[in-house]
């Protein structure tokens, strides 16, 4: 079976992946949870803060 695609000229991607620490990743996902998560987070509280002043 031949290589092909970029491994085809010897490049090693390794230390990409290597780089990467698992908490890296759970740090980056969580972020994007709470970049997500805030525009609705601030809607329910601004109604929440309107309708305790009436």
């Amino acid at each position: 079976m031949a290589a092909t695609g970029a491994n085809a000229a010897g490049i090693d991607f390794s230390t990409i992946t290597s780089g990467v620490d698992s908490s890296t990743v759970v740090t980056a996902i969580v972020a994007m949870g709470v970049v997500l998560a805030l525009p609705g987070f601030a809607k329910w509280a601004t109604k929440k803060v309107a309708g305790f002043f009436g």
